[in-house]
């Protein structure tokens, strides 16, 4: 049987698509010339292959091979549904098309074969795409509702920044004995149970995104550790919080998380607020990877224990089209938020000044310029001058 489907391609020429599907309404054959999946807009009969994108929003069809050494009557389960159930030679492949109302295969499919089961994980919080490999059986292709094709995973050990939210995050419990744990996202449990000191334990997000949403809230005999999730904060492999550290984590476009230290802040977007520590330091404790020409530190004069400190994106702070970041006393270790949601904006200007004064005669004191749009580096313990970077929170 042939079904014709009228659709629009990415350009808004109006194509037709062939689709030759099988009475049991399997799809073969005819696709390997197409554009994204039948759910696709960018469907289209002829043109190149399109380039290919991380898993976003869950897997909605995978073609496997099965790399048995004899043939195998094969059944595919998604939740409690059969998606699959047919002999199939060694080498041969076949494809799961997701039966859902969002097209979707599901959080995961169970591949059986002669008894024994494959879990093949479908929801992209963790890495898949061409290549892989489980068990007896390799992904030839696949498609994700969000990304279209599916680009092969990266090396096995290799990381990236934590990009959209986290999706999976494994703890391990530091405590000195042990005790009951419960973790919240949002109003839900999503864990619950006695854990032994060293224990590890999984959280795995559950929302229709597949993340954790902004923070989980994990408590221990009536004390709250608070974990942002929604990677507009550090978060990697070995960072701690509270009795607990992070053992591995992966996030929604981003797959395996980096340990923290192995990625600057740049790689979680460019910069909303800086929360810097006022030092008192001179221009010569400056410590940072940025270009030297692109910086600048002038000392006038030496601190008081209190300054009042402005940053803005602008030298002239008379200049009426400046944005003032910031403007307050800071007492010295004290630490404040360079925040551009105070000038209006949603991210840091490509320059930010800051002009520290004597907070009683109001003579200036340090004038400071340095990057914070990403055209330079920016680290956690990045030192400019008597300002020392302590934390951060990207525009996403």
């Amino acid at each position: 049987m042939s079904i014709m489907k009228w659709s629009r391609n990415a350009l808004g020429l109006l194509s037709i698509a062939i689709l030759a599907a099988c009475e049991n309404g399997d799809v073969t054959g005819t696709n390997e010339n197409l554009i994204g999946t039948p759910d696709s807009p960018s469907f289209a009969f002829g043109f190149p292959p399109p380039k290919c994108n991380a898993c976003l929003g869950g897997v909605t069809q995978m073609t496997l091979k099965y790399n048995g050494t004899e043939s195998a009557y094969i059944t595919v389960m998604a939740g409690k549904d059969t998606i699959f159930d047919e002999l199939v030679g060694s080498g041969d492949t076949f494809t799961l098309i997701g039966q859902k109302a969002d097209g979707k295969l599901g959080a995961e499919v169970k591949v059986i074969v002669n008894g024994t089961e494959t879990k093949i994980h479908t929801s992209c919080s963790k890495p898949i795409g061409e290549g892989s490999v489980f068990g007896d059986f390799e992904v030839v292709k696949a498609f994700s509702k969000d990304g279209g094709r599916i680009c092969p995973p990266p090396p096995p050990g290799s990381c990236s920044a934590c990009r959209g939210g986290v999706t999976q995050m494994t703890l391990k419990y530091n405590g000195t004995e042990s005790a009951y744990i419960k973790v919240k996202a949002g109003r839900k449990v999503i864990f619950e149970g006695d854990v032994a000191p060293g224990g590890e334990f999984t959280l795995i997000g559950d929302k229709r995104d597949g993340k954790l949403g902004k923070e989980v809230k994990v408590t221990v005999n009536g004390t709250e550790t608070k974990i942002h999730t929604s990677c507009s904060r550090p978060l990697g492999e070995g960072s701690v919080f509270g009795d607990f550290e992070v053992v591995e984590a992966f996030s929604k476009d981003g797959g395996r998380i980096c340990p923290v230290g192995d990625a600057g802040l740049c790689d979680f977007g460019a910069p909303q607020v800086l929360i810097v520590t006022f030092t008192s330091d001179d221009c010569s404790a400056s410590n940072h990877l940025q270009d030297p020409t692109k910086v600048t530190c002038t000392d006038f004069g030496t601190f008081p224990s209190t300054v009042r400190i402005v940053a803005s994106d602008k030298e002239n702070l008379a200049d009426p089209k400046a944005k003032v970041w910031f403007d307050g006393q800071v007492s010295q270790n004290g630490t404040f938020s360079i925040d551009a949601t105070n000038g209006g904006a949603t991210k840091l200007k490509a320059n930010t000044w800051v002009h520290i004064f004597d907070d009683a005669s109001g003579n200036l004191l340090q004038l400071l310029n340095f990057h914070t749009s990403c055209s330079q580096p920016l680290a956690l313990g990045d030192q400019f001058g008597s300002l020392t970077v302590t934390d951060f929170v990207n525009e996403f």
